[in-house]
């Protein structure tokens, strides 16, 4: 039997870095074969807490949250560890303005934020790629370095 972990004591980051070796391990183990999932609820709770977004009662694809003025935003998230070109997700729908910006945020092994961005539906109308097999579009990691003029990086502002 193990040691009992008291995770209450632990802040999220620390959570965060327990997760992902387990979830190494696992995968060694041929358990399971994705690490991103925790990724993508860390990424929008550090997201909600530092601007103090009002979260979607029923948060779905379509946008994550609400800004003061009504705005939407979806946040996609991914941990970089070896390929550099992940997608950020397939986004659906795209025509029918779901959101009003999308926030990226990029983080490294140890979920030290590497990059972070708010880029605008319009911006991103323009740049992503439609996949048929996926029926969506597709936004890398790659996209985001041809869009750096375009969008509004807000890594220094996230309280991490």
């Amino acid at each position: 039997m193990c040691n009992k972990i008291n995770l209450s004591e632990l802040t999220e980051l620390e959570l965060m870095i327990l997760n992902r070796d387990i979830v190494k391990e696992l995968n060694k183990r041929n358990v399971v074969k994705t690490r991103n999932k925790p990724i993508a609820g860390y990424a929008r709770w550090l997201i909600k807490n530092t601007f103090g977004f009002k979260q979607t009662v029923n948060p779905n694809e379509k946008y994550d949250f609400l800004d003061k003025d009504n705005n939407k935003y979806l946040v996609r998230s991914r941990q970089i560890i070896g390929n550099k070109n992940l997608p950020f997700g397939i986004i659906r729908n795209l025509d029918d303005r779901n959101f009003d910006y999308l926030i990226t945020v990029v983080f490294d092994e140890d979920f030290n934020i590497m990059e972070s961005y708010k880029i605008s539906y319009e911006v991103l109308q323009n740049e992503v790629d439609f996949n048929s097999y996926q029926k969506g579009f597709i936004l890398g990691v790659s996209h985001i370095s041809k869009l750096k003029s375009k969008v509004e990086d807000i890594k220094t502002l996230i309280k991490h």
